[in-house]
């Protein structure tokens, strides 16, 4: 009996040791990053990052440190990538920038790098059912005609220009982050721009200071 015992014992062992897990080089690296104060672990991944995506998408050196940045970020709201999906979505901006015909470059930014399901959320993507109506270019017209356009001149018009004090103001883009109302992002960034307009008119000065910024939160 004893015998029996120990034999299993040793067949437990080899199935556990012959069927482990390895981490991903990739995961590790950014799991390294919150505690490496001298910068050991960021250098692994600049040169780790370099041999995994060479082949697929070269990076020069500031390329590189910004797409650690990115990860780093990725690691702060407790999200990771592996070396395979980093992989494939370095393949996927190849294959952008092949079709630019270098009119503009596409690069991994950090919503490039979240797993689809938050890709999703942030896009405001429905599920679509069946038995739903279909899309609204494909319904039937019910004798609606185009209105004939008589404009024939062109004409341009900055705001920034019209209204130059509420320029730093107007000129700001709010950063969506993971919230997928994006909506509610839009909405408070015109009425901030609204609200410095209708101040300008009066002859009033604005300043760029958070209390004359409006948020998703203040609607």
């Amino acid at each position: 009996m004893k015998k029996i015992i120990i034999i299993f014992s040793i067949l437990l062992i080899i199935n556990i040791t012959t069927t482990k897990k390895y981490p991903d080089p990739l995961e590790e690296l950014i799991n390294g990053l919150p505690g490496d104060s001298y910068g050991v672990i960021l250098g692994k991944l600049i040169d780790y990052l370099k041999k995994l995506l060479g082949p697929i998408l070269p990076l020069n050196d500031a390329e590189l440190r910004d797409l650690t940045e990115r990860l780093r970020e990725l690691k702060r709201v407790e999200l990771s990538i592996t070396s395979a999906e980093l992989q494939n979505r370095a393949n996927q901006v190849a294959i952008i920038n092949k079709q630019t015909g270098g009119e503009w470059k596409a690069k991994l930014n950090l919503e490039s790098l979240l797993p689809e399901k938050y890709q999703r959320i942030l896009c405001g993507l429905k599920q679509v059912y069946k038995g739903s109506k279909a899309p609204r270019s494909k319904r039937a017209s019910k004798g609606v005609t185009k209105r004939i356009v008589s404009c024939t001149y062109k004409r341009d018009f900055d705001v920034r220009d019209k209204w130059s004090c509420c320029k730093q103001i107007i000129s700001y883009i709010p950063n969506q982050g993971f919230c997928g109302s994006c909506w509610a992002v839009a909405t408070a960034s015109a009425y901030t721009d609204r609200y410095c307009i209708e101040r300008a008119k009066k002859g009033l000065i604005t300043p760029n200071i958070t209390r004359n910024i409006f948020s998703s939160y203040d609607l």
